[in-house]
This record gives C-alpha cells, structure tokens and sequence, in this order.
C-alpha cells in the first residue's frame, strides 16, 4: 500500500509540475498531500471491503456488466472519480482563497484547466500502477 501511495504521489505531482502550475511551488506540495492522503484513504477502504464486504459487496449489490468482474470495475470507477472530485475542490479551495498567491491574469486558465488536469493525473497514475 506504501508503495501505491508513493507512486501516486511521484506520477501526480511531477504531471502537475510539468503543467503551469509549476509556478506555485505550495501548490505542487498540496497536491502531494492530498495524493498521499485521497490514495491511503481510497486503498484502506478496499481493504476493508475485500475483508469485511464479501469484495466489495458485489454479492449483495446489482451487479454492472453482468460479472463481478464489471462490477468491480464499474465500482472502483465510481471511488475514483469520487477521489477525484474532493482532490478537485481542494485545489480549487486552495487557488480561490490564495491571499494573492496566484495572479489575476493566471485564475482564468486555473479555472478553466484545473478538472481537466486532475483527471489526466489520476488517469496517469492508474496506468502507471497498472503498468508496473
């Protein structure tokens, strides 16, 4: 699970630090953070499903796709794109209430972008963990 986290962490912030947002060093710290922390989150919950919950309940709930197989996918699609949406607002928490840190002139591409890249870096870090 460490090495999930770690993974995560390093693909996530190094995309982030190859986009504009590099020149908000805070902000490439915070992304770790939240990385770290959405990654351990989700991983500890499948964890305790896969004990507790008969792997993810796929005995008890409709199954997607017709196998437990699609289910499991359609499922931890669903816990992704969760993940994704609080590492969303918390960036965006983050770049709102910056106290000045971030320049008017950039706030237009932080708004317009800022999903967007989010999705790529979690999309990029699943790949990456499926790769390896």
């Amino acid at each position: 699970m460490l090495r999930a986290c770690l993974l995560t962490i390093a693909v996530e912030t190094a995309f982030f630090a190859c986009t504009r947002y590099r020149k908000t060093p805070l902000f490439l710290c915070l992304a770790a953070c939240v990385n770290g922390a959405t990654n351990l989150g989700l991983n500890l919950l499948l964890g305790f499903l896969a004990r507790y919950g008969a792997h993810y309940g796929a005995e008890t709930l409709p199954v997607f796709g017709g196998t437990r197989f699609g289910f499991r996918v359609w499922f931890l699609a669903l816990l992704e794109s969760i993940v994704v949406l609080a590492e969303y607002g918390v960036y965006r928490s983050f770049f709102n209430g910056s106290g000045g840190m971030v320049k008017k002139r950039d706030r237009p591409f932080i708004d317009r972008n800022l999903l967007l890249y989010t999705i790529i870096a979690n999309v990029l870090s699943i790949v990456t963990g499926l790769l390896l």
